[in-house]
């Protein structure tokens, strides 16, 4: 858990959801992203303190506790779903975005969200997992611990990028065809002097 990551994606979106588990787990929600809070007991009178907004910023943030109740969202969460495999990082919509796939297809999820979770070096997996409603929802497993449940990018966004992808894809690669009428001119060459 980077604390300074989640305030900055908190601020962006105005909201600081605190979610609570049926066993008394509690996650940091974004609207979007929802980070596991461990260490501390968050309330939200103590958002401000924790992390470091002045009143005129709270003064336009949404602060709220919500209940969710079910296996996702608890402290004793199991291996969620199938795991997805980590394939790239995207530049993509000014932003960092990570390619994930399954046997089914691909998932995009912002870099940055998942740093909020772990650092950028540690060994993590990456797990396909649904909420109540059936959204998908990629979850962070860091060791044994999921560290974050996270929302891909919207499907008009991972359309988007999986087209420039394809497209990328069909063109010729340069450095292919300059070794292709390199290897023909040396071939012209020895010819010529043979010839």
């Amino acid at each position: 858990m980077n604390l300074s990551k989640i305030k900055k994606r908190c601020m962006a979106t105005r909201q600081w959801i605190i979610i609570e588990g049926d066993d008394g787990a509690q996650w940091l929600s974004d609207g979007a992203n929802c980070y596991a809070i461990v260490g501390i007991r968050l309330q939200e009178g103590y958002i401000r303190d924790v992390f470091g907004l002045t009143d005129k910023q709270m003064d336009k943030m949404i602060v709220r506790t919500e209940k969710r109740p079910g296996d996702l969202y608890g402290a004793g969460r199991p291996f969620y779903g199938e795991e997805l495999e980590e394939m790239r990082t995207i530049w993509a919509y000014e932003q960092k975005i990570v390619a994930l796939r399954n046997g089914d297809g691909v998932l995009y999820i912002p870099e940055d969200a998942i740093l909020a979770a772990c650092g950028k070096d540690d060994y993590v997996n990456f797990y396909l997992a649904r909420d109540k409603d059936g959204n998908l929802l990629v979850a962070v497993y860091h060791g044994m611990f999921c560290e974050a449940l996270l929302s891909p990018v919207r499907d008009d966004i991972a359309e988007q990028i999986s087209g420039w992808l394809a497209k990328l894809g069909t063109m010729p690669i340069l450095a292919t065809e300059l070794a292709k009428r390199e290897e023909g001119e040396d071939e012209e060459a020895d010819l010529t002097a043979r010839g």
